[in-house]
């Protein structure tokens, strides 16, 4: 999946976010275990991910 923040006027890019998503097929099946770490602590983790301060290219 690619993230892309663009200046809304000139549609410059000013950051770019790639995200390899892996996912166990057995459990989107239902098949498997759920993972040990809560939905919502694997979404603060994104978050503050997201927040990190850009470097540049």
């Amino acid at each position: 999946m690619v993230l892309v923040v663009t200046e809304a006027d000139t549609k410059d890019v000013l950051e770019r976010w790639t995200f390899d998503i892996d996912t166990n097929k057995d459990v989107v099946a239902g098949k498997g275990p759920l993972p040990d770490k809560p939905e919502k602590e694997i979404t603060q983790e994104i978050q503050a991910i997201m927040r990190q301060p850009w470097l540049g290219p």
